[in-house]
């Protein structure tokens, strides 16, 4: 009966503490509104958290599914995925199935609108692999390469939720697929925080460099067959992958070492290559949002304890009828694990509030996140119901002990008890000192904002206007050529604009390419004190004529390039200051031949018609590198084009639009 009377016991506790609350609405206002913020903010990155990895996705048996990193990095290639037996070396199946995936960037034309959207490009068996449907039409299989299907959020944005889309055909990278289903509101792809617009099924004429067995463009997804551990499955990809790194030595050098078998959601999927740095930036904000709930446990705390030397007296009687004083703790308790759970509440709708804005946030390069949304399941209440538990514990123990400690006759008496002032100055000077450290974190953040806001990247910042151009197939490199060149001359001619170039990389553009360089006339002394490091690698792009004077980096001696540095005319180079400071301490840089190195040879030769001031190239602020420039019509890439407005870019990027679309209404 022991049991039953505690709970009993507990219940009557908690229906006496409501009643003795009810009659203090300004403190139980005051403390939700504090705990609420505390636990609000904590729940807030918790639900995010379990958006984002926590949360299974939608498919049968999600626990049996893994993603697999081969040897040789964390992407395979297509055929190399084709090639893949999925059997173990014993002969048994230790993979019930293989797929492959990859997200980027298609163009979706219809009529003459042309938009980028996020495409997820999966192997025709993917959904089979996941057994998930489409919540209207269908999705696609293997031998179906002409349909799409599409996320519920793109539906409802772009076709306003229309279920006549269903059959009709668009152009996605000029290739005309017809959309077969649309997948529900509440499924999860197993992408994390972005969620692709569409679905498509992988095919040359959309990635030609799936042909390609060096270009390793694929993330491996795998379900296990019964039975078969994740050890086991490592194994066994070992075995399957060996083969092929013999067979194309050169493609596939590492490919058969043992491979990362990981799961595709929970912790344990942070264990791949890089994803070190990803559950850092997960856990920063749960450590600031745990200290400024750890400030309101105080500020509560303080709260409890006065109240409770407030009841001296009543404590003091129910001591002299014989309560024990754990008794007058636990009751004392109650009230606190009461405010704690009205605190939880009111996070809880804090974040509920909070969430859905996050979706707005939009970080520049990136796609745009999912919807976010209160994803209330077993894993937020427990998180709640635990925080709740814990704010209790922090607030709530040691003042209700204190109180519950309370001498009978002073109490009596009420008269003021000596030695609580020292606990409520503890808690006063814990929580002042944890408001200075956030209010010092927070202004070491403003701090740091302000100073990137102000730093000199190295090139102008408030006229430019960058289009990235992305054609619905790839160009040849004359094709590109000719299109750099056109567009530029229509965007010229645009009122306002000052001038324009074009690049194959932009500079803070999340990307970045180096390659190793060497130096005609033997290598240069300066290379002589690094030992074995004959061509050093340095960060490059390609640029076409008048980039310099577009992006407003200045030309500190030489030239910059000309229409006329095109394919059949002498190869040059222009190479910025830290690039000269290192490699020609005597600065005799302008005039000098450097060519590009591979394993197999060296050149050909270009000379060094420039010296370009430094920019930044990776991020901002950064300690300027060695950077070298080729002409775009010399070499190959993307392009982009560089604009610069005479007055804010913002009232000129319509204008250039339609300029491009003049040229071509499919870009």
């Amino acid at each position: 009966m022991k049991p039953f009377q505690a709970l009993d016991s507990f219940r009557q506790d908690l229906i006496y503490a409501a009643r003795s609350l009810r009659k203090s609405p300004g403190m139980v206002t005051t403390v939700a509104i504090s705990l609420g913020l505390g636990i609000g903010v904590n729940t807030t990155v918790f639900n995010l958290f379990n958006i984002t990895v926590l949360a299974k996705p939608t498919a049968v048996e999600p626990d049996r599914l893994v993603t697999i990193e081969p040897g040789n990095g964390n992407r395979i290639s297509y055929p190399n995925y084709k090639d893949l037996n999925y059997k173990s070396p014993d002969g048994s199946p230790a993979f019930a199935a293989m797929a492959v995936t990859t997200m980027g960037t298609v163009n979706l034309r219809d009529q003459n609108r042309v938009e980028n959207v996020l495409a997820l490009e999966t192997s025709p068996n993917y959904f089979q692999l996941l057994g998930a449907g489409a919540w209207l039409g269908r999705t696609f299989g293997p031998g179906d390469e002409q349909s799409a299907v599409l996320g519920y959020a793109f539906w409802q944005k772009r076709f306003q939720g229309d279920p006549g889309v269903l059959g009709r055909s668009f152009y996605w990278n000029g290739q005309p697929i017809a959309i077969g289903g649309i997948m529900g509101p509440d499924y999860r792809p197993g992408t994390g925080a972005v969620a692709p617009d569409v679905y498509l099924p992988v095919s040359a004429a959309l990635s030609p460099f799936i042909l390609n067995r060096e270009q390793s463009h694929f993330s491996l997804l795998a379900r296990l067959a019964p039975g078969v551990t994740r050890p086991q499955a490592q194994a066994a990809f070992t075995a399957l992958a060996q083969p092929l790194e013999h067979a194309y030595p050169a493609d596939n050098q590492g490919f058969g070492h043992p491979p990362l078998v990981l799961p595709v959601y929970g912790i344990g999927s942070f264990g791949g290559h890089g994803d070190a740095e990803a559950l850092v930036s997960f856990g920063a904000p749960f450590l600031v949002t745990g200290l400024l709930l750890l400030i309101a446990c105080a500020n509560v705390a303080g709260v409890v304890l006065a109240r409770g030397a407030m009841r001296q007296r009543e404590i003091a009687i129910r001591l002299a009828l014989g309560a024990s004083r754990r008794r007058l703790a636990q009751i004392l308790l109650a009230e606190t694990l009461l405010l704690s759970v009205i605190g939880a509440g009111a996070g809880l709708l804090l974040t509920a509030w909070i969430t859905p804005l996050l979706s707005l946030v939009r970080v520049p390069n990136t796609p745009a996140f999912a919807p976010f949304a209160l994803r209330f399941d077993s894993n937020l209440a427990l998180y709640a119901l635990g925080t709740a538990l814990a704010t209790c514990a922090a607030c709530g123990i040691v003042p209700a002990l204190q109180s519950a400690r309370s001498s009978l006759l002073p109490g009596l008496k009420q008269t003021a008890l000596s030695g609580r002032g020292g606990m409520r100055r503890f808690l006063v000077a814990a929580q002042v000192a944890g408001s200075v450290l956030l209010l010092m974190t927070c202004a070491l953040f403003l701090r740091s904002l302000m100073y990137l806001g102000n730093i000199n990247p190295g090139f102008d910042v408030d006229h430019g206007i960058t289009a990235k151009i992305t054609p619905e197939r790839d160009w040849t490199q004359a094709q590109a050529y000719q299109a750099a060149n056109e567009l530029a001359e229509r965007v010229a001619a645009v009122p306002g604009v000052r001038s324009v170039s074009y690049a194959s990389l932009i500079p803070l553009g999340g990307d970045s390419v180096a390659s190793d360089v060497v130096f005609k006339d033997a290598l240069k002394d300066a290379l002589k004190d690094q030992p074995g490091s004959h061509s050093p690698a340095v960060l490059t792009s390609n640029v076409g004529p008048r980039y310099f004077a577009t992006m407003g980096i200045r030309i500190l001696r030489g030239r910059e390039f000309a229409s006329a540095d095109r394919q059949g005319a002498p190869l040059v180079a222009i190479v910025n200051q830290a690039f000269a400071d290192r490699f020609f301490p005597d600065g005799a840089a302008l005039g000098k031949f450097m060519g590009l190195s591979s394993a197999k040879k060296h050149g050909p030769w270009r000379e060094i018609v420039g010296i370009a001031a430094n920019n930044d190239y990776q991020f901002m602020g950064e300690r300027p590198e060695p950077q070298f420039f080729l002409p775009f019509l010399q070499s190959d890439g993307r392009v982009f084009l560089q604009v610069s407005a005479f007055r804010d870019p913002a009232t000129t990027v319509a204008a250039v639009q339609r300029a491009i679309a003049e040229r071509d209404s499919s870009l």
